[in-house]
């Protein structure tokens, strides 16, 4: 496994918030302008525009991406160390060799107050993970023990690498990038999934599910050389050979013998009849349909209930 920093693009559309001012409490949108599918971008927004830029009333300028109106920054009395309020995406999409717009936060800190070249870091830890195979993908999970996103306190300051803290009460074990229609893989070249999650000191899973209702389980398969990931962290695996080591539908079959609740994460097609028998079952068809396609002639039924209590939800 391979750990490095990869070169980041900014795209088009991107957008992070600008806090300056007298506490660093002005926050403003800045727009890419310039630069796209490059590492150096020109952002523009009214801030550049207002009466502010006063080297009297401004501290060091804060950026953080991507844009929400949601974030916040507040320096401390010194106001060398910000902390800043950011959520760190649990659900991120599919984009072709790189991440989607937003998936991967960063902050900056000027060094002085009027400085306009700012070198942001990333808050998050990312991982590659190279695919071969003759499925099409509809979504990878990342889980681990330990928060991988969620709202989070961020604490940066000038020259130094931003520290992550998710907020337990509404943390995320996963992160899910969702392949919207799926994408192909392909036997001669590796299809490059990108997903990036809060910095941990544990092992983190990959659950690589395929369009078909298969899935694929790398347990415990993406720890860093040295066993954390951390901030700017950038870690690459070896190409992985789509092997099965699931199916949605035998998993389906298996939770209406024991009752529960199962998630889909794929469409999927079930060729059998359901016969549930003194047991509650809720399937979470989590945005995907379910279908059957047993035999329906006559009097029968894709779902039998007796004593028993299933319930769908989306």
């Amino acid at each position: 496994m391979l750990k490095y920093t990869r070169i980041i693009y900014w795209s088009e559309n991107d957008m992070m918030n600008i806090f300056a001012g007298i506490n660093n409490d002005k926050a403003d949108k800045l727009v890419l302008v310039d630069g796209e599918n490059t590492k150096n971008g020109s952002f523009y927004g009214p801030y550049f525009a207002s009466t502010e830029l006063n080297e009297n009333l401004l501290h060091q300028t804060v950026l953080v991406y991507p844009y929400n109106e949601s974030n916040t920054c507040v320096a401390n009395d010194a106001k060398t160390e910000y902390t800043i309020g950011m959520t760190i995406p649990a659900v991120q999409q599919y984009a072709v060799g790189t991440f989607a717009n937003g998936a991967y936060p960063m902050v900056g800190v000027t060094q002085t107050p009027k400085e306009i070249v700012v070198n942001t870091k990333n808050v998050n830890a990312a991982i590659v993970i190279p695919l071969k195979g003759n499925v099409a993908i509809s979504k990878i999970i990342l889980s681990a023990e330990k928060p991988l996103a969620g709202p989070a306190t961020v604490k940066a300051s000038y020259g130094s690498a931003p520290v992550a803290t998710i907020t337990p009460e509404t943390a995320s074990n996963t992160v899910e990038l969702v392949c919207e229609g799926g994408v192909q893989l392909n036997t001669q070249t590796a299809t490059e999934f990108h997903i990036s999650f809060a910095p941990c000191d544990c092992p983190v899973d990959a659950t690589i599910y395929a369009t078909d209702g298969t899935y694929m389980v790398l347990r415990g398969a993406l720890p860093s050389n040295d066993g954390k990931f951390d901030s700017n962290d950038y870690v690459v695996m070896p190409v992985v050979e789509y092997a099965q080591t699931g199916d949605q539908k035998e998993d389906l079959k298996t939770a209406f013998s024991k009752g529960g609740v199962f998630t889909l994460h794929s469409d999927l097609t079930i060729p059998y009849h359901v016969h549930l028998e003194s047991k509650n079952v809720t399937v979470d068809l989590n945005g995907y349909t379910l279908t059957c396609t047993a035999d329906l002639t006559g009097t029968a039924a894709c779902f039998k209930i007796n004593k028993a209590d299933l319930r769908f939800m989306n």
